[in-house]
């Protein structure tokens, strides 16, 4: 979660900070008890070490001794409470914020001094008990609160990134562990720069989508991208045949772009007998996406001789060939004896 986006946390704001100092009987830090930062053995973290106590130097004129220990060793006095400020990490082994919360911070209370908050721990168990994304979210809102600023128990500081270079039409995938997911990678965006002078052609990686810009349907230089896509069943007596994309444009201030209005461009889509499979061919059309259902393409045209469904629109969006079928679904009720 962004806390300065979601109003979560306690901002950076040295005034405040020495304010509270002087308040407690510490101004610029003068009487304050020493204090050690601990760290395992590590020259990362060291540099972060070394910065935390700059930084508490020359904000608040606090000095901040630093000590570090091997891993294994460090990691043993951490849990048995022996250290006063010390860092400590956590990589999420699943894609959920319980992980953090609850497996990072909830059940290794030992390595945060002993602390213990009932309200923290309830919150996490009614979001565990909780299906909707949305209320789970404000749970989880509620007990970072807890422990990044009613409580203070933590104070977040760096998280780990890598940085690879990848061609643009390489779509990537990743484990949650951040590992590279080789085996899943596939070579399938491509884009195209259309100006407004001479328009410009896009054919898909597979070779069977044609997207054509003509001049003057853009006012500005624009890069259009074709990416396969996925999901959203049309339902009904519709059936897809496996052509699914989405179309979509970017300016020179990579903000999505429009046609100018009164414009179309030139969609068509190649298929095979194979792939129409169980879809009525003269049905066969190109339908958007509206972010609730499947809509036709006013303008869809199917040609059974060559193989192909075309249609002329004035917006990008996400595409599919759907047709209708003869199958027929009943409803089925299963009754326990």
């Amino acid at each position: 979660m962004d806390g300065y986006a979601e109003g979560v946390g306690i901002q950076y704001n040295p005034v405040r900070a020495r304010q509270l100092l002087a308040q407690a009987g510490y101004p610029n830090g003068q009487g304050l008890p020493p204090i050690t930062l601990w760290f395992n053995t590590s020259s990362g973290q060291q540099a972060i070490a070394e910065a935390v106590r700059q930084s508490w130097h020359d904000a608040l004129g606090v000095d901040v001794s630093l000590q570090s220990l091997p891993w294994s060793e460090y990691l043993q006095r951490v849990h048995e409470g022996r250290f006063q400020v010390w860092r400590m990490g956590w990589g999420a082994d699943y894609a959920d914020a319980y992980n953090f919360l609850g497996g990072g911070i909830g059940e290794q209370r030992d390595s945060l001094g002993g602390w213990n908050n009932p309200n923290y721990a309830s919150l996490l168990d009614q979001a565990l008990l909780t299906n909707a994304a949305a209320a789970r979210r404000l749970l989880y809102k509620q007990a970072e609160r807890i422990l990044v600023e009613t409580d203070a128990v933590v104070m977040p500081l760096v998280h780990y990134a890598s940085l690879a270079a990848t061609r643009p039409y390489l779509q990537r995938t990743y484990t949650i562990n951040g590992w590279h997911d080789i085996a899943t990678w596939r070579i399938t965006r491509v884009s195209a720069t259309i100006s407004p002078g001479s328009g410009g052609t896009l054919t898909s990686y597979a070779g069977d989508t044609t997207i054509g810009i003509p001049a003057g349907a853009v006012s500005d230089t624009v890069v259009l991208t074709h990416e396969p896509a996925y999901g959203m069943p049309p339902g009904g007596n519709l059936t897809g045949i496996g052509h699914v994309f989405d179309l979509t444009a970017v300016d020179s201030a990579g903000q999505p772009a429009q046609l100018v209005p009164g414009h179309t461009y030139d969609i068509t889509v190649r298929y095979t007998d194979v792939e129409r499979g169980a879809a009525i061919e003269n049905t066969l059309a190109l339908y958007y996406w509206d972010g609730g259902a499947w809509v036709r393409e006013a303008n869809s045209q199917v040609d059974p001789a060559a193989n192909t469904v075309s249609a002329t629109p004035n917006h990008f969006s996400r595409w599919a060939v759907l047709g209708e079928t003869r199958r027929v679904y009943l409803a089925l009720t299963l009754k326990n004896r």
